[in-house]
């Protein structure tokens, strides 16, 4: 949202005003409480506290899925999905989450074969400070 112009938040401010009080606006909350989460948050701290004062929150619990959410929010994996907080050198777009994956591959499968899977000495060096 942050590169929206003004026309668009107009726009939103409208579609806010016809689905007040439905699941389209209670789906819009919820994306932007997600999204202060992941993407606003400074430390791991502030996206723990985030995440706390969203479940102490009541709006949600009325739908399954908006339920759903919140509890796989709570679970211990949470540490996992902020841990690009504690390294700040760790670009928080661009599909970092397939970057991590592929160099978790790449680790365990040298791991296990013993040979180097990495293609240059910058993908071993990144994967070194990530794992």
């Amino acid at each position: 949202m942050e590169r929206w112009n003004k026309k668009d938040h107009e726009i939103l401010t409208m579609f806010m005003e016809v689905y007040a009080d439905t699941p389209v606006e209670q789906i819009l909350i919820l994306k932007e409480h997600i999204y202060e989460i992941f993407n606003l948050s400074i430390s791991k701290k502030e996206a723990y506290e985030k995440r706390d004062k969203l479940n102490t929150e009541t709006w949600w619990r009325n739908s399954w899925h908006f339920t759903k959410v919140i509890q796989f929010l709570m679970r211990p994996d949470f540490e996992n999905m902020v841990l690009y907080l504690a390294n700040h050198r760790v670009p928080r777009c661009g599909n970092i989450e397939t970057l991590q994956y592929r160099l978790w591959q790449a680790r365990q499968s040298h791991s296990a074969k013993n040979r180097d899977c990495f293609g240059s000495k910058y993908g071993r060096t990144l994967a070194m400070t990530l794992f």
